[in-house]
């Protein structure tokens, strides 16, 4: 059975996030899509924006100031913007998926080193800028669906001090990534999945 429609959505909200420990914070939501059906055909792009924020955990700003991990008591509210453009085309058992990506960070909480000791661990906060781009096929062949996807990052970060080299977590990050599985439903109950992945890792001089 097929069916024909086109449609336009747009959709927005907002959070309000407070705390005794910083300012409160709003944060919006938004995104316009565009979907066509035309058979057995689907068609679908959306471009959407997304604000996120949250304090520092309590590890991050404690008073810890010796050992492997050192607190920093004057670390700010972590906030996160994104804006995203995606797409979405469906040909029957065959499915494409595509987004593109760039996200700021300000404040951004990670665990940070100085390449004279890098065993050990300041909190700081990070001004972070990351660009992305995921890709995802997959075809359905009877009970058994291939997948297959890329994923490109590339970040650039602000540490706000010269004697910051790296970052344990943020900054540890494959740059490419390939994965390759397959999902068999041999019937309603039972699911085998499989999966290979093949990642470059960005530089780092942990490594």
């Amino acid at each position: 059975m097929s069916s024909k429609g086109e449609a336009i959505t747009a959709r927005a909200g907002a959070s309000y996030d407070d705390s005794n420990r910083d300012d409160s914070e709003i944060s919006f939501i938004g995104d316009i899509s565009w979907k066509r059906i035309h058979g057995y055909k689907t068609e679908q792009i959306y471009i959407s924006y997304t604000e996120a924020t949250q304090v520092p955990g309590y590890t991050a700003i404690g008073a810890a100031q010796g050992g492997p991990f050192v607190s920093n008591s004057d670390l700010k509210r972590e906030s996160s913007q994104n804006l995203e453009l995606g797409a979405q085309i469906e040909r029957g058992a065959l499915k494409f998926e595509g987004a593109l990506f760039y996200r700021w960070d300000k404040d951004l909480v990670d665990w940070t080193y100085s390449n004279t000791d890098t065993f050990a661990r300041s909190a700081t906060g990070v001004d972070l800028e990351t660009f992305g781009l995921e890709l995802i096929c997959s075809k359905r062949f009877d009970t058994i669906e291939a997948i297959a996807s890329y994923t490109y990052f590339d970040k650039c970060e602000d540490y706000g001090n010269a004697a910051i080299d790296g970052s344990f977590y943020a900054l540890n990050y494959a740059k490419h990534r390939v994965t390759l599985g397959a999902i068999w439903r041999p019937n309603a109950v039972v699911e085998v999945r499989i999966d290979n992945e093949w990642r470059s890792q960005a530089e780092s001089a942990l490594r």
